[in-house]
């Protein structure tokens, strides 16, 4: 139904906000729970995708069955290397979720967002990169042990400067060609 179709969208909106402020959470506002942070937002795409399979906004499309079988069948060869003791049986759960989880929320955007939705996101999206690159430019001014590089009481230990919004630089380098591309796509 279209609702459930709104819902979904707000949800999706709500965890790509929730992906950006994450890091500034992390980093600035509550390091103390950090591990719990991060894996919050799993717990929050599992849910999305509960909700889309209930609505039946998840299988309609070809290119959703292609997707999900063809990350079964990565699994089932992957899963080949491990001989599934305790320690190996977490590393592949951890390792697949990583590769994995992410992926299936592409599906249901498919299934949700119109083109002219996707614009409207694009062009708001255009309003993050003024932020974002005052913040950048004020992490390169200051020194790596001040507040805006070092998080709260100084809880990032990491050799480089954290970036931006997010606590590791991977983050960031893909936030940044996002907000890239979102711009060259929209202008």
């Amino acid at each position: 139904t279209s609702k459930s179709k709104e819902t979904l969208k707000k949800l999706i909106i709500i965890f790509y906000i929730y992906m950006i402020l994450e890091g500034m959470l992390r980093k600035w506002f509550i390091p103390s729970l950090s591990k719990e942070i991060y894996f919050l937002k799993d717990l929050f795409l599992i849910f999305i995708y509960f909700f889309a399979i209930k609505y039946n906004l998840f299988f309609k499309r070809k290119i959703s069955k292609f997707l999900i079988l063809l990350i079964i069948l990565t699994l089932i060869f992957g899963s080949i290397g491990y001989s599934f003791e305790r320690t190996e049986i977490l590393s592949f759960i951890l390792g697949s979720r990583s590769y994995w989880l992410f992926a299936p929320l592409f599906v249901v955007i498919l299934h949700v967002f119109c083109f002219e939705d996707i614009k409207k996101f694009i062009r708001i999206n255009l309003y993050f990169i003024f932020p974002y690159y005052v913040l950048v430019f004020l992490q390169n001014y200051y020194p790596d042990n001040s507040i805006i590089n070092s998080g709260f009481k100084f809880v990032v230990q990491n050799p480089e400067r954290p970036s931006a919004y997010f606590t590791y630089i991977t983050q960031n380098t893909y936030y940044f060609l996002f907000l890239f591309s979102c711009f060259f796509s929209y202008s």
